[in-house]
């Protein structure tokens, strides 16, 4: 277990990581930032992390993935924060990643913002879910959250659902089939939505504008245009 640590300023030889930990170990209220690794952090299979920060950091050139939190696969990741991870490669989506999670693992309740590539990225069989994601793809390519090809024609079975997308280059990016996308809001990206064919997607509305509203009534407003509990927004 690693707790309470802070790992600043660090340069790493190449493929290296600020707190790196083998399987099921937990990393919680711990902060890696403003170091020149391949990870902030890195996880082993089935480990937990919890409540951790990741920021600033930046990989070396000669390698082209690199995320502030990675984990392999079976882990939880949970109450994080990834915030302007970048890569010295321009338009590249898998370097200055700012959560990336394997196989069959949960992302919840956690922020990434300002990262050079995607905010939130992940294999097979996960959950995203109550995560918000803003201005990621910083570098010029990039999304809030990308469900990635990571084995040409596999399927995805993630479940991206109940988040925030914002200001990204894409809001939500799937590029397998049989995943679940639902309940999540998206606005102000690039494009909001950019799913392949063969998935299974809650209807994506936009809501009508509401009137001007002052005190507590309601009168003005215009609703959301769906009782579907399933139903995603762009606004």
């Amino acid at each position: 277990m690693a707790t309470g640590c802070a790992v600043s300023g660090l340069t790493g030889t190449p493929g290296t990581s600020g707190i790196e930990v083998r399987s099921g170990s937990t990393v919680q209220n711990c902060s890696v930032q403003n170091c020149t690794v391949l990870y902030g952090i890195q996880d082993g299979r089935g480990s937990t992390v919890v409540n951790c920060t990741a920021t600033g950091n930046s990989a070396d050139a000669t390698v082209g993935f690199s995320a502030g939190i990675s984990a392999p696969d079976r882990c939880l990741i949970r109450s994080c924060t990834a915030l302007g991870n970048t890569h010295p490669t321009p338009n590249n989506a898998e370097g200055g990643v700012g959560i990336n999670a394997g196989f069959s693992s949960l992302v919840v309740d956690c922020q990434t913002a300002q990262n050079d590539g995607d905010g939130i990225r992940i294999a097979q069989g996960t959950r995203v879910t109550g995560c918000h994601c803003s201005a990621n793809g910083a570098g010029g390519a990039g999304a809030g959250i990308h469900a990635y090809d990571f084995s040409t024609g596999d399927a995805g079975w993630n479940q991206i659902i109940d988040n925030d997308v914002i200001f990204n280059v894409t809001g939500i990016d799937i590029d397998t089939t049989a995943n679940m996308v639902a309940k999540n809001r998206s606005g102000g990206n690039g494009e909001n939505f950019n799913i392949l064919n063969n998935n299974r997607v809650g209807p994506i509305l936009i809501p009508n504008q509401s009137g001007a509203i002052s005190g507590t009534g309601d009168g003005e407003a215009a609703g959301m245009g769906s009782t579907d509990p399933w139903a995603n927004f762009t606004y």
